[in-house]
């Protein structure tokens, strides 16, 4: 989601943005009202909690702990071997596992035939770590 790469960006912008209004009002000599203050920073706690709402920033605890357990899951019950297809939790089984990772977004079905074949022919067995995605593309291995 790109929405959350933003969201750390937020308050710094909000800071900046308030300081850019006083060097435009010292610039232009204006005078800066207390009323003004009190009805920008009332905007400011409306529109956090708006942000807060929209990119559900409750949740997102009980979201992001799926990675762990994921990589979790992945250390206790596959193989030392094994290695993992994967796409959304890559970065997590990255630092948290030493399995090694294929992106099955970054593969066509015959290229993950290929590779399948020869963690066959080597003995290593393949896992598949996913999440519900709501992408166009398919993974290659969905009818295997």
């Amino acid at each position: 989601m790109v929405s959350s790469f933003i969201l750390p960006a937020v308050p710094p912008l909000l800071v900046a943005a308030l300081l850019v209004a006083r060097a435009l009002a010292d610039r232009w000599r204006l005078a800066v009202r207390t009323s003004w203050l009190v009805w920008a920073v009332f905007a400011l706690l409306i529109s956090g909690r708006f942000w807060f709402r929209h990119f559900r920033l409750a949740e997102v605890d009980s979201g992001e702990r799926t990675y762990i357990e994921s990589a979790s899951w992945l250390e206790s019950h596959a193989p030392a071997n094994a290695v993992v297809v994967t796409k959304q939790t890559s970065g997590a089984l990255f630092y948290y596992t030493k399995f090694p990772l294929i992106r099955w977004d970054a593969l066509s079905s015959a290229q993950f035939e290929q590779i399948a074949a020869a963690c066959a022919e080597a003995g290593r067995p393949v896992y598949a770590s996913l999440y519900r995605y709501k992408s166009r593309r398919k993974a290659p291995f969905a009818s295997i």
